[in-house]
């Protein structure tokens, strides 16, 4: 024998894997996962195994042998009692007595990092004692600086004592793919079959980390000035064990990465490994949800109309108003023209969703746009799945191209980017994962899961369950037709959790079909922000001009300048300009007012230039009244003691007038005119209030306030409950000339939506009940929940009424009766009747509570009470069972024959179709013998029917005679007796 060492060997040989683990290169070049598959034998492939043939568990193996087992006494008694070295699973060999290089196991790797140092390792012992196995690992594949790092120095097998020992090496390959070879050398052959026995456990390659990085997701504040902003950072590579630093406008530390509460502001995080290697990214600005801007405070006159606007929001508006402002006609619109009868505050509002606010989507890789990374799978991967396995996915741009069975379907964007498609499986009870992946969450806060799903083939569409934290939160059939993709979603509480392990799994059982895609999964904060902002317009009431200066002037005086604004502040202008005192009599000035005043109009001032040397009546006499007034009596004489007449002489108390005095001595008085203003009444204006409101509305109510700004009180307490008009009197408090008026308000009652004439209960699964869109009295509306018919018990349903009005939902309960469970249906001979006989299918119903009735194929009841009958005739037989609620379940059963005698004999040549066959068919025997009149048995059968025909059990044809049977039944009874064959 020539000395065994383990060695590292470069060859070159081209040849190919049988199983090729292939990866990704970026996964291979930072994650130190295990780049070879099923590396512990716990599952199926990834490597093979040459110049062994595998035997199971043979129990006594012979050299060249192997298997997967448990324990090495499973493939040999005479091996020591050895299990894995972790897991279930281990390769055991019974080593090959002929010598030179034994190849026992390799395993082809692609997606290396080239020149970049990997570690390749395995577990090994002896099973078995004497000679020590000879190892040797080599490559077929270009590889430099190998180093062994640990491993029995001699590069033999462990000696059987010193249990599982492992092989570690380091080596650089030069590519990206190799692949990986063990073998024993044996340099003769060593008949005695001595030692050399082992067995091996947990390949593992691996790569070096990748330098330290970060990245991070932010979810921005979720209203204008909230401090709820949040960074939630993802160290990679490095050595693990990270901490993470936030600084900028609020700093903090902690190991997950997760910031919450945050203003908006500048910031960055740092992330450190327990090397103290250093990453960070940044500046991250989260910046404060936009604002919306509306129109300042606005004042106007009673009865003009003012412009308001609001902008900012990409999610529309609503405009309300205090008090009410039936101008605002749509409230949607952000464009407001409105006309307040008073002063009047206007709220606008928006309600910015998860959406707009720009909240970051959690997933990572959810448009699959990285490829296969960034998440969990129980499927194995394929590109493409030339082979049609089931339990197989791939990240691709188009489903045909992985699979030529699939529709060519494209991806949900339509962008030709990609998608996970998936070949359904029904392995491990329909637990496997598609797709999971692990995602920090703040407790507490609600959360939004969405994907699309489409199906690729039209054949039997999945169903696709979701499961968060292991809690099944719901689940969705694709569409039947392949290529239409159709989103799901769903809203998530992380209550007291900080992680979501998001999972979604294919429960179709079905093999046909089951075949589809995912695109596009989002997992997001669900927030919303509703932003207000108030707006005032002020009403200033119409006001009429008053002035306080003389205007009874003597010829000659002096004339008083014209004031440019009135006592009570209103500007303008006068016309004629300036006062002529030069003329006698009464001469009309009209003050006119400037724009923007609120000024009820021109006033008219009347002044009077009279002679000197004359007396002036004097009067004190009001110079307005309200219509209506008790109307002033014009007195003579006059105050000063003047007589004279008055014209008119009384005073109309409906309009405004002038009145004439005439002194009876015209040459010593002045003549006097009294100008009366009568002011109309404005009466309050209710216009803008409801005359009918449904009975109990509780949200109607008579305002202290008419809609044209008069304050008052009403007669009698408000009454919405009793049905009919009722009328109300508005009497105004605040004096002037201000007119009440009345109101009449008429309740119309509620109608309740009926449904008395719908069954209160049906049975079990009743298609044909359904719940109407109109109940009995005439009401449109819809109900809350679907109709379940098959839940067993009392569901209560609420129907809302669509269609406006006095109209009132109702509640309707729906008791749902079970139906009996499974009949077991079975005939057969009871002496010389054919009885057919149904019972409950592991006590699926009580016998006592139920009713029985038979029919034949026809239709036509043939019995009835009894859970057995007679059948007289062979035919298709049905039995009704009813229960107490009186739901029914059927069973049917084909009775061939209703024969339940013996044949005393059969001519399957004489009569042909007669009389051909020992026919026992009613009977349904367990087991038949016949034999001749020597007593040999001649034909013999178990769960006989009709098979003799006068036959051997080998075929051959009987002579015509007498034959003697043995008919064991079912009931454990047997008959015997004697049967004639005639030819």
């Amino acid at each position: 024998m020539y000395k065994n060492t383990l060695k590292f060997m470069n060859v070159n040989v081209g040849f190919k894997a049988l199983f090729l683990l292939t990866l990704f290169a970026s996964l291979s070049s930072y994650s130190q996962v295990n780049l070879l598959a099923n590396g512990d034998f716990e599952g199926d492939g990834g490597y093979d195994v040459y110049n062994y043939n595998n035997v199971g568990a043979a129990g006594n193996t012979n050299p060249g042998n192997y298997a997967v087992v448990g324990n090495a006494q499973e493939i040999n008694s005479n091996f020591s009692n050895v299990a894995p070295q972790s897991g279930t699973k281990m390769l055991v060999f019974d080593s090959q007595l002929n010598g030179g290089q034994q190849h026992f196991w390799r395993a082809g790797v692609c997606a290396l990092s080239n020149e970049v140092t990997h570690t390749f390792s395995f577990w090994m012992r002896s099973v078995a004692g004497g000679e020590r196995a000879d190892v040797e690992f080599f490559t077929d594949g270009t590889t430099t600086e190998f180093t062994q790092i640990s491993g029995p120095s001699d590069n033999k097998a462990p000696a059987e004592g010193d249990g599982w020992v492992e092989y570690v090496y380091t080596f650089k390959p030069i590519g990206n793919c190799i692949e990986l070879k063990l073998r024993h050398t044996n340099a003769n052959n060593y008949p005695d079959g001595n030692g050399r026995d082992f067995a091996i456990d947990n390949f593992r390659l691996t790569a070096p980390p990748a330098p330290l990085s970060i990245s991070a997701f932010t979810n921005p504040a979720s209203c204008p000035n909230n401090n709820d902003a949040s960074i939630e950072a993802s160290a990679f590579g490095g050595d693990g064990n990270y901490t993470y630093t936030l600084q900028g406008d609020a700093s903090a530390t902690n190991n997950t990465g997760v910031f919450i509460g945050l203003a908006p502001g500048n910031y960055t995080v740092q992330v450190a490994d327990t090397n103290a290697e250093v990453a960070v990214t940044g500046p991250i600005a989260l910046a404060s949800p936009v604002d919306i801007t509306a129109t300042g405070d606005a004042t106007i006159c009673s009865g003009e109309s003012t412009n308001l606007s609001v902008n900012g929001s990409t999610s529309g508006y609503t405009w309300s108003s205090n008090p009410n402002d039936p101008s605002i006609v749509d409230p949607s619109l952000a464009d407001q023209t409105v006309s307040p009868s008073q002063t009047t505050t206007y709220t606008v509002s928006s309600v910015i969703t998860s959406d707009a606010l720009g909240i970051t989507n959690l997933v990572t890789n959810g448009d699959f746009a990285q490829g296969n990374v960034g998440f969990d799978t129980d499927y194995n991967f394929r590109d493409p799945n030339t082979l049609k396995e089931q339990k197989a996915y791939g990240v691709v741009s188009n489903p045909k191209s992985w699979e030529g069975d699939f529709s060519e379907c494209t991806d949900r964007s339509s962008d030709n980017d990609l998608m996970l498609v998936v070949d359904g499986s029904i392995d491990a009870g329909n637990n496997d994962r598609i797709w999971s992946q692990t995602i920090p969450v703040e407790p507490g806060k609600d959360y939004i899961f969405s994907y699309w799903l489409q199906n690729v083939v039209s054949i039997t569409p999945p169903r696709i369950e979701t499961q968060i934290n292991g809690v099944v939160v719901g689940t969705e059939l694709a569409p039947a037709q392949a290529c239409g993709w159709v989103r799901h979603f769903y809203r998530w509480n992380a209550g007291v959790s900080n992680t979501a392990v998001i999972s979604l799994i294919d429960r179709e059982t079905a093999l046909a079909g089951n075949d589809f895609a995912i695109d596009d999964i989002a997992f997001a904060l669900a927030v919303q922000c509703t932003i207000e902002k108030s707006v005032t317009v002020n009403v200033n009431p119409q006001v009429t001009a008053t002035f306080s200066f003389p205007t009874n002037l003597d010829l000659g005086d002096v004339a008083p300048v014209l004031p440019a604004s009135s006592d009570n502040g209103l500007t303008g202008t006068w016309s004629p300009l300036a006062i002529d005192t030069s003329v006698l009599g009464d001469t009309v000035y009209t003050f006119t007012p400037d724009n923007n005043q609120c000024a009820s109009g021109d006033v008219v001032v009347t002044v009077n230039v009279r002679d000197p040397l004359k007396i002036d009546p004097a009067f004190t006499l009001p110079a307005s009244i309200c219509n209506g007034d008790v109307a002033p009596i014009l007195p003579s004489p006059s105050d000063n003691g003047i007589t004279g007449s008055w014209n008119p002489a009384v005073v109309d108390n409906t309009q405004s007038g002038a009145y004439l005095f005439t002194p009876d001595d015209l040459v010593a008085n002045n003549t006097f005119t009294y100008n009366l203003t009568v002011n109309q009444p404005t009466i309050a204006d209710f216009s803008s209030l409801a005359t009918t409101i449904c009975q109990g509305d509780l949200t109607f109510a008579l305002p202290l306030t008419s809609d044209n700004g008069i304050v008052g009180t009403w007669d009698i307490p408000l009454d919405v409950n009793t049905v009919g008009p009722t009328t109300y009197t508005f009497s105004p408090t605040g004096g002037g000339c201000e007119a009440g008026t009345t109101f009449t308000l008429n309740i119309t009652a509620t109608t309740v939506a009926d449904f008395s004439s719908l069954a209160t209960s049906t049975c079990q699964g009743d298609s044909t009940f359904a719940l109407p869109l109109t109940s009995d009295n005439g009401i449109v509306g819809v109900w809350d929940i679907p109709l379940d018919v098959n839940t067993v018990g009392p569901t209560t349903y609420t129907f809302s009424p669509t269609g406006g009005g006095c109209e009132a939902g109702t509640t309707f309960t729906l008791t749902i009766n079970p139906r009996p469970g499974q009949i077991s249906l079975t005939g057969m001979c009871n002496g010389t009747n054919y009885v057919l006989t149904a019972a409950p299918v592991n006590g699926s119903y009580d016998i006592t509570s139920v009713s029985y009735v038979w029919r034949d194929g026809n239709g036509t009841q043939v019995g009835t009470n009894q859970a057995s009958f007679i059948a007289t005739a062979a035919d298709t037989y049905t039995v009704e069972v009813t229960n107490a609620f009186g739901c029914m379940n059927t069973q049917s059963l084909v009775v061939a024959s209703v024969f339940c005698e013996i044949p005393k004999g059969i001519s399957p040549e004489t009569t042909p179709g007669e009389n051909d066959t020992f026919d026992l068919t009613a009977l349904a025997p367990l087991h038949v013998q016949i034999f001749n009149r020597y007593g040999y048995e001649v034909f013999e059968r178990s769960n006989y029917r009709n098979e003799w025909n006068g036959q051997t059990n080998t075929g051959k044809d009987l002579p015509a005679g007498t034959y003697y049977y043995i008919v064991q039944l079912q009931s454990g009874e047997t008959r015997t007796g004697w049967v004639y064959l005639a030819r």
